[in-house]
This record gives C-alpha cells, structure tokens and sequence, in this order.
C-alpha cells in the first residue's frame, strides 16, 4: 500500500513538474520568437508575445487533457455563485491592497516598468484583464491543483491546495504580488475543490485584473501609487471604503458558501 502511494505521487510530482515547465518554456520560446520577428519595437513584441503563449498555453492543457472547464454541475445556482464571486472580489481590491502597504513591500521597479509596457496599449488592457487570468487558472486550478488533489485526496485536500496557491505565488516572481498570489490562490483553491470547476476562479481573477486596469486606465495612477493617493489624499474616504468592503465582504463571502 505504501508503495503504491509512493508510486502515485512520484507521478503526480513529476505531473505538476512538467505542467510547470510546459507553462515557463512556452511563454520564454513565444516571447523570443516575437522579439525576434519584432526587433524595433519591443513593447509590441512582448505585449503580443505575452498574449501569444498564454492562448497556446490554454489550447495545449485543454488539448492534451491536462485541464477541463467543468461546466456542468458546479453549483445549483451557477450564475448566483458567479455574481457573489464578482461583488466580493470587488470587496477585497482594498483591504488587500492595504495589506501589503501596511506590511511596507514594494513591488520591483522592474516590475513595475513591465506593468506599464503592457498596459501601453489595448491588446496589453486585453491581455492582463482576460487572457493571461484565464491561462493562469487553467494552468494552476485546472491542471496542478487537480492534479494534486488527486494525489492527496480528500483528507488532505487544503496540503494540496496551499501547495498549489504557493507555486502560484512563486510565479509572480516577486513579495508584493507573491503575497497577493498565495492568499488568493487559497481561496481560488478552495473554490476549485468545492465546485470542481476552474470557472469560479476565472471569474474572481478577471474581475479582479480587470478592475485594476481600468482603475489604473480612468484615474490616471502609476504602478507605484499608494492607496491614500488613488484616493486623492483623503483618509477619511480610504478608511470609509475600508470599512464598507469589509463590511459588504463578509456577507458576500457567506453567500458564496451557501450557493456552493
């Protein structure tokens, strides 16, 4: 019996490894080739190489089986579910956010200077709004959190999903957004177990990266702007807003429990 566990997470390790470097080989090959073909305009050739091998990243795992969308059944209420997962990721843009300014990490200049390339433009908007959330959850709900699940099972299921939430919040490659990554990856997993779809989970990630383009887009603020600034220096309004997403929050979060 031993052995046959040991066996059974030796290939589901080796499952999520290749998962991982399939994901990272095909974003570093796309993105050469566009900036090999695209060599005077750089941030053209990464916005497109970005987009590029996310859309061949979500064909290949829905391809070789490796994900599923798992439309059917995931909740007796779908589009309840998915509108109380909408209002409460709306409800957790600022007690986030404020998080990580209160715990003092920055993100990286480098970073940073990337964020600004690729919302220089519309496809980069389309890009980090709708492609790359949903490449990401069919790369890390749909294929390696599944497939861990499988391998830990049911008693072991949030080993499986901290896992997954953790090689998610590597990805990000830096604190601040690693951070962000690992507390949202919990929850998004917790989402995948209980529906057995990764639906949920994109919808809570366009929501979320979508709004913060268009914040970004309508108020005019740099990657690198507090929160008191994105709230024009008014305190009393940032603590209000605080204060109203905590307070909307909690509601919606039991909602979505009770439609699962």
């Amino acid at each position: 019996m031993m052995k046959a566990n040991t066996k059974k997470g030796i290939i589901a390790g080796c499952d999520v490894l290749l998962y991982i470097i399939t994901f990272l080989v095909v974003q570093v090959m796309v993105v050469a080739v566009c900036n090999a073909l695209l060599p005077k305009d750089n941030t053209t050739a990464f916005i497109i190489g970005q987009t590029a091998s996310a859309l061949l990243t979500i064909g290949l795992f829905f391809a070789l089986r490796w994900a599923r969308i798992g439309l059917k059944g995931f909740s007796e209420k779908p589009l309840t579910l998915l509108l109380w997962i909408g209002f409460f990721t709306l409800c957790t843009l600022v007690p986030s956010t404020m998080a990580i300014e209160t715990a003092g990490i920055d993100m990286p200049k480098e970073y940073e200077e990337i964020f600004e390339k690729i919302l220089s433009t519309p496809l980069g908007y389309f890009c980090v709004s709708v492609i790359v959330p949903i490449a990401e959850e069919v790369v890390f709900r749909g294929g390696i959190l599944r497939r861990l699940l499988q391998w830990f099972g049911k008693e072991r299921r949030w080993v499986a999903i901290a896992t997954s939430a953790l090689l998610f919040a590597l990805f990000h490659g830096n604190l601040a957004q690693g951070i962000h990554a690992f507390t949202i990856g919990l929850f998004l997993g917790w989402l995948f177990y209980r529906t057995n779809s990764i639906v949920p989970g994109v919808v809570f990630h366009l929501v979320n990266n979508t709004t913060a383009v268009v914040l970004s887009l309508t108020l005019g603020i740099d990657q690198d702007a507090t929160l008191l600034e994105m709230f024009g220096g008014n305190a009393t309004l940032l603590y209000a807003s605080l204060a109203a997403s905590i307070a909307l929050g909690i509601p919606a979060f039991y909602k979505i429990i009770k439609s699962l």
